[in-house]
């Protein structure tokens, strides 16, 4: 399901968030059984996301990507697209990379308490 649940500390960097309304949250997605949700689906170049000793059809994030999306947790989804008038028969499943929420916890483990302290602590 899609949530509006994390600050992304580039708002903060940018002088773009505004802590008095709490206008500070980025869209995200979580998990959730039995949930689904309707989105947008981009085909993008593959160049310089994916970690390029990833082997064959394996999504492992570079680590440009992770920097680029630093609070979210990137994973490989299974998606499928609507069904439309031109559509005949069973859609196909396929398969694409998603940023999905994450936690502090996460964050901390995977860039340090002093960027996060940094990136977010510092701000409020």
């Amino acid at each position: 399901r899609r949530t509006f649940a994390h600050p992304a500390s580039i708002f903060f960097q940018r002088n773009i968030a505004n802590l008095e309304t709490l206008e500070i949250s980025s869209l995200s997605v979580e998990y959730k059984e039995g949930c689904s949700m309707v989105c947008s689906v981009f085909e993008v170049p593959n160049e310089g996301l994916s970690a390029a000793d990833a082997p064959g059809d394996t999504f492992i994030p570079s680590q440009k990507f992770l920097e680029r999306e630093e609070e979210f947790e990137i994973t490989r989804v299974r998606y499928e697209e609507l069904a439309t008038s031109s559509t005949s028969g069973k859609q196909e499943i396929k398969e694409g990379v998603i940023c999905r929420r994450s936690t502090d916890e996460a964050y901390i483990a995977r860039w340090g308490q002093e960027r996060f302290q940094k990136n977010y602590l510092d701000y409020g």
